[in-house]
């Protein structure tokens, strides 16, 4: 609607000096002391044309935020007023004219003040209780803004004050309402402050704006409303209370007023009228939206968005801004969620694990290279606060800073880190130990960052096969004392770091411990002491998975504000921080724990996956980490530390081995294997479905063979003391008994040794002269000889 503008600008000139007039007739017939409205007035001048609120110009109503999964459903809304705002060509012509016929049917023909009804309602306004009348809508569209800005007030008692303010009942606040809607009138055409009225008006029940009251009460849109709908709309904004889900009766008695006024001014006919108040209400199309996550499908994937958001510095400096921001700012959020994931994810959990059993349980997936979060299920799957219903506040499978728990030791997962060091540093995968069933490691020598140490009490032992083996084998079969040896032969230091660009993080950080590299000094590493997240362990694994390539999980793809402006959010910032080359080598020793290992059978039918299996001590908690070039699956069971379990624990010795749940009856073996991998296998070979076949990339010969070192001199050198010098260097040393002409038990030089770091040395040693066997008959020639001489 083109306006002139000084012409508008005039009549707003001629509206304030009318206001000044109104002042006169209120001192003459309420008898109001001059000089107190004089303070008033000038009051009310200073502030009201020098300090015009911007909100009433840029309207800032709060309208819901909406939540979608990667298919494009909601999975939730949030928001303090169910509002969706619309332009006026979005709502029906029937819904604009029964509103203004109700409210102020000369909208169109007057300024932002009705002089005629105004004088009318003057004395009633200020002389009586119930008060009321004379007000436009631009004045109702003021007043409805004063209130929003005072509800968005974060701190109490400001948001109180501000609110007492809108709603006063005082010569000062009414005064500067009309002064507010004058300066809006000149700023805004009659179009634009209607459509504004229309999305911030309060229809009862919880929804704000007719658009959002339309979707509430009849299923519809703004933009389809019958006359009845909208004459029922238009009603309810005087007594929000009367509305047809909380008052039918009363909805009904308000949309015919709303239709009797409409019919008296001639804007619909009498047949119109006659139809229209002869519909009946059908409560059937009553639809609530939901808000926040109780209640939600998938509610911890709900709150795990949440938590996103609440961290999402764009949005706000602190938590309460952000939260206030989401709420009101209308934002369409897009999600990688995927609901067939999400239900494979959960079915695997909740089939395993019932949530009111006294243990935790969750998988989580993460697609490598992306960093996307398309799944995460846990046993508790309900929010709330009831824990006897099984609900929870907390994720089980996050961290303290994404709403998760304390996180669980995740036992032999770690093992991989120490492959990757062991890479990193040029040991090749068939490096040989004798790993024993059992090893006291107490007082050896391993390297920290700061250098050499020796270790405190470290006994240890394998819960699986001992003996002579390679890295492929035991990874596989994850045996322990090998992979203390390896990381005493590589260092812890290397074995963290690797752990640390790979993107493991702690689930509870310390001023001791406030990242993965502080335990640089713990020996006890590779066996995964350290409690952490499924989310995180899917991180870490996501980069082996990527060829090195390390992306920060995220679950939200965009933001977009109610104009489809993009609002800034967390980014996978994928980078490489691990060789290609050293990744591959890891995904390649980790195959065998699904080929030949403890994940064995657990695999997934024709496709490649990697992965490694992880117990505690003490069986306290489970693990399987596996993936595919496509897909990494993180499944974890482990003992509910919470309260309400203390006397089942007690009577069960704190450990899943040989468990069986009360609820759901499952017996658990307090194994990765024979536990969190059936989780695992139900989940991905669902999930899986959705993607490609693809092969690892396979390491190249440098990996496999090793770094090339010159192994030590060693000539001359007694048993003991080339023994001492090879392993120092990260030698294995095998001895073979030979038959040599030296004496029994000698060192036989030269040695020979495999010229790669962490090579295989054989010793020979000397079993003296090979004796002569008896059972050998002499061959004809000796015979001859033997008779002539005999005969001679």
């Amino acid at each position: 609607m083109q306006r002139n503008t000084n012409g508008h600008r005039l009549a707003s000139l001629g509206m304030l000096l009318g206001v000044s007039g109104l002042a006169g007739v209120l001192i003459a017939g309420l008898a109001i002391p001059a000089a107190a409205l004089a303070g008033v007035m000038s009051t009310v001048v200073s502030s009201s044309l020098s300090e015009l609120p911007a909100q009433l110009l840029i309207a800032p109503q709060a309208q819901r935020t909406t939540v979608l999964m990667a298919n494009g459903e909601p999975l939730t809304q949030f928001y303090d007023e169910n509002r969706i705002i619309v332009e006026l060509s979005e709502i029906a012509p029937i819904m604009q004219t029964a509103q203004i016929a109700i409210e102020d049917d000369r909208y169109y023909s007057h300024g932002a003040l009705d002089f005629r009804s105004l004088a009318k309602a003057v004395l009633s306004y200020f002389g009586s209780d119930s008060g009321g009348g004379g007000s436009t809508l631009t004045q109702q569209y003021v007043k409805q803004v004063l209130m929003e800005a005072a509800v968005k007030k974060t701190d109490p008692e400001e948001r109180q004050a501000a609110l007492e303010e809108a709603q006063a009942r005082t010569i000062q606040r009414k005064i500067m309402e009309m002064r507010y809607a004058i300066a809006v009138e000149a700023d805004l055409d009659k179009d634009k402050i209607l459509e504004r009225y229309l999305n911030i008006a309060y229809y009862g029940d919880g929804a704000y704006g007719v658009e959002a009251a339309a979707h509430h009460y009849f299923d519809t849109t703004a933009a389809e409303l019958t006359l009845a709908q909208a004459a029922m709309l238009a009603g309810i904004v005087q007594t929000p209370a009367r509305n047809p889900v909380d008052d039918l009766e009363g909805a009904l008695e308000r949309r015919d007023t709303v239709l009797t006024r409409m019919l008296t001014l001639e804007l619909i006919t009498r047949e119109e009228y006659d139809e229209a108040s002869e519909v009946p209400y059908d409560p059937t199309k009553v639809r609530y939206v939901k808000n926040g996550c109780s209640g939600v499908k998938y509610s911890q994937m709900c709150y795990l968005v949440w938590r996103y958001l609440m961290t999402n510095e764009a949005l706000g400096n602190k938590e309460q801004d952000r939260a206030d921001t989401v709420r009101r700012g209308g934002f369409t959020i897009q999600t990688y969620i995927d609901p067939k994931k999400q239900d494979a994810a959960q079915k695997a959990v909740s089939d395993l694990v019932a949530s009111t059993d006294p243990v935790n349980s969750a998988m989580v997936m993460m697609e490598p290279g992306t960093g996307k979060i398309v799944a995460a299920a846990q046993n508790r799957y309900e929010f709330g606060i009831d824990a006897a219903k099984g609900e929870t506040t907390w994720l089980s499978f996050a961290t303290p800073a994404l709403g998760g728990d304390q996180g669980y030791q995740a036992g032999s997962t770690f093992k991989a880190f120490t492959v990757g060091a062991a890479l990193e540093s040029g040991v090749p995968p068939t490096k040989i130990f004798d790993a024993k069933a059992r090893i006291n490691f107490t007082g050896r020598i391993f390297k920290s960052c700061d250098g050499p140490f020796p270790s405190g009490t470290f006994p240890v032992s394998n819960a699986s096969r001992s003996g002579v083996m390679d890295m492929y084998m035991a990874a596989a079969q994850s045996v322990n004392t090998y992979f203390v040896l390896l990381e005493q032969l590589v260092g812890i230091c290397p074995t963290v770091t690797i752990a640390d660009k790979a993107g493991l993080t702690l689930s509870s950080p310390d001023s001791t411990y406030p990242n993965v590299m502080s335990y640089h000094g713990t020996p006890s590493f590779t066996l995964g002491v350290i409690e952490v997240s499924a989310l995180s362990m899917a991180t870490a694994f996501s980069t082996f998975a990527a060829s090195g390539t390390r992306c920060d999980p995220v679950i939200i793809a965009s933001i977009k504000d109610p104009d489809d402006i993009d609002i800034p959010t967390q980014q996978p910032n994928c980078h490489q921080t691990i060789s290609e080359d050293i990744a591959n080598g890891i995904n390649l020793v980790l195959s065998n724990v699904f080929t030949s290992g403890t994940a064995s059978g657990r695999g997934l039918p024709g496709r490649p996956a990697s992965g490694k299996t992880g117990t505690t001590d003490s069986e306290r908690a489970v693990w399987l980490v596996g993936y595919t070039p496509n897909l990494v699956g993180v499944a974890m069971i482990g003992v509910d530390p919470n309260p309400q379990y203390e006397a089942f624990w007690k009577s069960h010795g704190r450990s899943l081995s040989g468990l069986r749940l009360p609820v759901s009856g499952t017996y658990l073996t307090g194994t990765g294997a024979g536990d969190a991998a059936r989780i695992w296998r139900a989940a991905m070979i669902v999930a899986i479905e959705d993607y490609p076949v693809q092969q690892f990339t396979r390491p190249p010969y440098s990996i496999l063979s090793g770094r090339v070192v010159t192994p030590p001199k060693t000539d001359g050198m007694t048993e003991a003391d080339a023994v001492k010098v090879l392993e120092a260097a990260g030698f294995y040393v095998k001895k073979e008994q030979v038959f040599d002409e030296s004496p029994p038990n000698t060192l036989i030089h030269p040695i020979s040794c495999q010229p790669v770091f962490g090579g295989t040395c054989t010793m020979n040693i000397s079993k003296g002269p090979r004796p002569p066997d008896p059972t050998q008959k002499p061959t004809e020639g000796e015979e001859g000889e033997e008779g002539e001489e005999g005969g001679g």
